[in-house]
């Protein structure tokens, strides 16, 4: 019996990029961690390739949105198709701990736990966020043909790693002008970045895009993330917001993806 064909997030007869496994040390957490890293196809040949920096959830690694979310194969199939800009993808760990990929699992030397906190650490970066952007893009930026303008870096993740998004984005909205939060938890965010909310018009004039989605049916965080809506809403801050069929389930976060990614770098 034939079936619906290939899905936008299944192999097909186009040019693939390719994903890499990139070992480092992180200094601001004293481990040794990897990132994994999607170049699109024809990357060699190109330069200044802008950079989206793509965040799992809380029960997956770092190859999650590769081995679960297939995120080279919905970029490949988007790329040949003309609807989304060739970029590289940055899949980088969201726990403080040593890579599972590079030794045994160990947590962070964390020195200074004021400036480490997690996923909600409020006016200030956690451990992700130092991470991010003390080891992680200078490292991407010195070894990878990409551009280090901030019009030329989004930033997002789902879950943990939307929570992970808010923290890196709202406190350094000077860094990326994309911000893609899936299926987060955002309830009193203007509490816990003031400065964000503070100047609504300098956000709007800074943020090129501002994309929120959830599942219609997400049971876990489905009405904190329409609390987040409803606060950019109050204070005037341009955004979209997607409702989209599903649950808190990579179903969904594929299409979030596979919708977003032609929004970027435009």
């Amino acid at each position: 019996m034939p079936g619906d064909g290939p899905q936008f997030y299944d192999v097909k007869s186009v040019p693939h990029g390719v994903v890499r496994i990139h070992p480092y040390t992180s200094k601001s957490m004293g481990v040794n961690r990897t990132v994994w890293i999607y170049t699109p196809p024809g990357y060699e040949e190109g330069g200044d390739y802008p950079v989206f920096y793509l965040i799992h959830g809380a029960g997956d690694i770092e190859s999650g949105w590769i081995l679960i979310g297939r995120a080279n194969n919905i970029l490949d199939n988007l790329i040949a198709e003309g609807k989304a800009k060739p970029m590289v993808v940055v899949m980088p760990l969201g726990h403080a701990i040593q890579s599972f990929w590079t030794g045994p699992a160990k947590n962070a030397v964390i020195t200074d736990e004021s400036a480490f906190g997690g996923a909600g650490s409020r006016q200030e970066l956690g451990a992700f966020g130092r991470d991010l952007i003390e080891d992680v893009m200078p490292l991407i930026e010195s070894e990878y043909k990409v551009s280090t303008k901030p019009d030329d870096r989004a930033i997002g993740g789902l879950s943990m790693g939307g929570a992970l998004t808010m923290n890196v984005g709202f406190n350094r909205p000077d860094l990326f002008r994309y911000i893609v939060i899936m299926s987060s938890a955002g309830q009193d965010a203007d509490q816990a970045y003031p400065e964000f909310f503070s100047d609504p018009e300098a956000i709007n004039r800074q943020i090129k895009l501002l994309w929120v989605g959830v599942g219609r049916d997400d049971a876990l965080v489905g009405s904190r993330s329409e609390e987040l809506v409803n606060l950019l809403r109050e204070k005037g801050i341009n955004h979209i917001y997607r409702v989209t069929e599903g649950r808190h389930e990579w179903t969904v976060w594929r299409y979030h993806l596979y919708e977003v990614a032609p929004l970027l770098f435009r």
